[in-house]
């Protein structure tokens, strides 16, 4: 089976059982008297979450099924009800995308901690001049391509005949500017070994 048909079963599938799970859930708030808060929370929900720019997502189509049944089981079963407060169902939605991005941004931290850790751990601390441009890429994504290519090709100029001043005009910026890129690119990978 070709990998574009998959992806549209798969895609298929899961758009199906986020469906089923709306109505099932639906069904289960009705059953509680909660229907109406339920069905704000489930439209809340889908307009908070493009409020942040990410959200936790599970590995896999299955885990992301269970663990959103049990988070619609508990948040069903919590609601306030409508007569009482509707603003109780838009703040905990609220609080539970909130809750999702910390989480998404929790998890995204440690990944590239440990994508950093073990970017510098195959370099070896090397120092800054004998990495390769792809090294010096990977291991600084924060600083942008254009400033790392430019002390790239400084650090491995040659020395004997291209000066600071020549280069930086090669490049068109001057050489204040040129200085402060070297200055940035080496303050910020010496701060990755500490």
């Amino acid at each position: 089976m070709k990998l574009k048909t998959k992806r549209k079963i798969k895609r298929f599938v899961s758009r199906l059982l986020g469906l089923l799970l709306m109505i099932a859930a639906l069904i289960f708030a009705y059953y509680l008297g909660k229907f109406i808060e339920t069905l704000i929370t489930i439209t809340v929900f889908y307009i908070y979450r493009h409020l942040f720019e990410k959200q936790w997502h599970a590995n896999s189509m299955y885990m992301c099924f269970f663990v959103t049944t049990v988070v619609l089981i508990v948040l069903i079963n919590i609601q306030v009800k409508i007569s009482i407060s509707i603003l109780a169902s838009v703040i905990m939605t609220f609080l539970l995308t909130l809750i999702s991005y910390y989480v998404r941004d929790y998890m995204d931290s440690k990944v590239l901690n440990k994508m950093y850790r073990n970017k510098l751990d195959n370099i070896n601390s090397k120092a800054i001049e004998n990495l390769s441009e792809d090294e010096l890429i990977n291991v600084l994504p924060s600083i942008k391509y254009e400033t790392l290519h430019i002390v790239y090709e400084y650090l491995h100029r040659d020395k004997s005949t291209m000066t600071a001043s020549g280069f930086a005009y090669r490049n068109n910026i001057s050489e204040a500017t040129l200085y402060r890129y070297v200055k940035q690119v080496k303050e910020k990978y010496e701060s990755l070994g500490k």
